[in-house]
């Protein structure tokens, strides 16, 4: 019990590290090749961190909260999830999109129209994960 748990620590802090390793490439402008590979590795640790929690999306879909038992915050959480489950998926086809780097070999010609996207998303997606991490707090 306590190696899951402590792994469980190690996995959010390691995915909180690539998730804030991205965000300089706005603030100092660090290569494009740090901030791309910054983000394969939060989407990677990402989608580890939803398979281990999978348990979560399957209930999401069978539990009804009632409000005597916390219900209003629980449907909080399950929004605040959803939206960042979004904003992720968003962030990475928008990124794939833009990618001069990493995903060059798809050959995909540049629109700003996805940086903006991208952007935008990746906004939303800082301030979601802060909310996330809030929620879950202990």
């Amino acid at each position: 019990m306590l190696t899951r748990k402590l792994f469980r620590r190690a996995l959010n802090f390691t995915m909180l590290l690539a998730i804030l390793g991205t965000v300089p490439y706005i603030v100092d402008g660090q290569t494009q090749y740090r901030h791309e590979v910054f983000g394969v590795t939060a989407l990677a640790l990402i989608l580890f961190h939803c398979i281990e929690n999978r348990g979560w999306f399957v209930q999401m879909f069978y539990r009804k909260p009632s409000l005597k038992t916390g219900g209003r915050a629980a449907r909080f959480r399950s929004l605040i999830t959803l939206l960042l489950t979004i904003s992720t998926l968003i962030v990475l086809v928008s990124g794939i999109m833009i990618s001069n780097v990493v995903f060059r070999f798809l050959g995909i010609p540049y629109q700003e129209f996805w940086h903006y996207v991208h952007f935008a998303s990746g906004v939303a997606f800082l301030i979601l994960v802060l909310i996330h991490m809030v929620n879950h707090r202990r």
